[in-house]
C-alpha cells in the first residue's frame, strides 16, 4: 500500500474535471468516497488510458462542494489513496 498525502482541488462550474494521478502503465479501479464513506462513484480503467472525473456521480448527479476521499486500487493490489476538493 501506498499511504499518501496527496491532494487535488478543482471546480466543475469553471470546466475544469480532475486527473486523476494513475500510473499509465497500470490498469485498476477507482473509487471515490463522500465524508461519510458513501461510494459516490467508481470506475475501472486499463493501461494508457487517462481517467478524468467531474464531480458527478455514477448517475451523473453533481455532488456538492466538499472533500472526497479516493482510492485506486491496481490490478497488483498496491493501493493509492489521497483526497480531491470539489469547489462551486
Amino acid at each position: 500500500d501506498c499511504v499518501s498525502t496527496y491532494q487535488a482541488v478543482f471546480s466543475p462550474l469553471m470546466g475544469e474535471v480532475w486527473t486523476v494521478p494513475i500510473d499509465p502503465d497500470r490498469s485498476g479501479t477507482i473509487r471515490i468516497f463522500s465524508k461519510n464513506g458513501e461510494l459516490v462513484y467508481s470506475v475501472r480503467f486499463p493501461e494508457n488510458e487517462p481517467v478524468t472525473w467531474n464531480g458527478t456521480t455514477l448517475s451523473g448527479q453533481s455532488l456538492p462542494m466538499g472533500v472526497y476521499h479516493f482510492e485506486i486500487f491496481y490490478d497488483n493490489e498496491n493501493r493509492f489513496r489521497g483526497n480531491v476538493t470539489i469547489l462551486r
